[in-house]
């Protein structure tokens, strides 16, 4: 399996980071909406916040400039991860940055047919102006957030969740965190629990045979990312 996802100001931040019809269906999975890599959709509505006090790139885990391409994974508690091709464009200013950030869903094999797996589907979730502090650290959220049932693996149907992503830069080209947030659609589901991880991939890498493995969650201490070496 392999993965990414826009950026403007994402980490720092993230967005997205994770958001039918599929054949398959599960409560737990985001809805048909996601922003593309080259060019995202405006965000229906996007909070940030975040904190720390270093230039980015210059907390305790290193950072570095944020622009680039990811694969940018969501690992809800139980399934596979929800993965986005993810195009990040970064600003620093005096005390941080600003983020925005084009998450694009990728098709899983199995929703609904097999064959053309990791390769774009569905509308792109766009985040626009996040903020990012200068240790690297963001918190964002996206309201009303469509990811199609294609990109979903729990059952491969629609969903619409509200995402909050707190997160932070962890060395160049590995952003990574946590996500919450309700489902509107199926009712009664949440992100609640969920991890995320984005890691750079080069521009044009695309489907299952050319994407790295998803990294879903900040690595322990000394550990790097199986996805760095695939950059």
């Amino acid at each position: 399996m392999r993965t990414t996802f826009q950026l403007t100001s994402l980490f720092a931040l993230v967005g997205s980071l994770a958001v039918a019809a599929g054949a398959c269906g599960d409560d737990d999975s985001p809805g048909d909406g996601a922003a593309s890599d080259a060019s995202p959709p405006a965000a229906d509505a996007a909070t940030h916040d975040a904190g720390g006090d270093a230039a980015v790139g210059g907390g305790a885990d290193g950072g570095g400039d944020l622009s680039g391409l990811y694969l940018l994974s969501i690992q809800r508690p139980i399934g596979a991860p929800i993965r986005f091709l993810t195009t990040v464009t970064y600003l620093s200013s005096g005390s941080g940055g600003r983020a925005n950030f084009s998450l694009q869903p990728l098709k899983v094999e199995i929703c609904p047919e097999v064959g053309n797996g990791g390769t774009v589907v569905g509308t792109p979730i766009a985040v626009s102006d996040a903020e990012v502090e200068t240790d690297g650290s963001f918190a964002m959220m996206i309201p009303g957030a469509m990811i199609t049932g294609q990109a979903n693996p729990t059952m491969c149907f629609d969903v619409t969740v509200t995402l909050r992503f707190a997160g932070a830069l962890r060395g160049d080209g590995l952003l990574c965190g946590t996500v919450s947030g309700p489902l509107t659609l199926p009712p009664g589901q949440s992100f609640d629990g969920s991890t995320f991880g984005a890691i750079r991939v080069a521009p044009g890498t695309i489907g299952d045979d050319r994407l790295p493995d998803p990294v879903t969650e900040c690595p322990t201490s000394g550990s790097t990312p199986d996805g760095d070496a695939r950059r």
